[in-house]
């Protein structure tokens, strides 16, 4: 069996870093997981940082489930609707209150 090639890009396709080749990456999803670890790691030369946060948030009553994207905006942060996945998401329960522990992550660019 053929090794798989992968090409990592990113931005508008106008941003490509060397190739992949590795005599493991076999199958496409396998070349997936392998340039999406390279992409989200700087040490291997990654094109952004990600940055870990925990957010106390009032619960809404609504679920928050781990891995989808939400907006926060947090001026001490500087951040304003901005983007980030949520890692995880657990309750701490009050008789007064219920507030959530969001634990979010930013993908920050790196010029390369």
């Amino acid at each position: 069996m053929q090794p798989v090639l992968v090409k990592c890009v990113r931005g508008y396709g106008d941003k490509e870093e060397e190739e992949i080749s590795n005599s493991l990456i076999v199958t496409e999803s396998m070349a997936v997981s392998r340039g999406k670890r390279y992409l989200d790691d700087p040490s291997q030369g990654g094109y952004y940082q990600v940055k870990t946060r925990t957010f106390k948030v009032p619960h809404k009553g609504s679920v928050v489930v781990p891995g989808t994207w939400v907006s926060i905006s947090n001026g001490d942060l500087n951040l304003s609707d901005t983007p980030v996945r949520v890692k995880s998401y657990s309750l701490t329960l009050t008789p007064n209150s219920i507030f959530g522990s969001l634990v979010t992550e930013e993908f920050v660019d790196v010029e390369t």
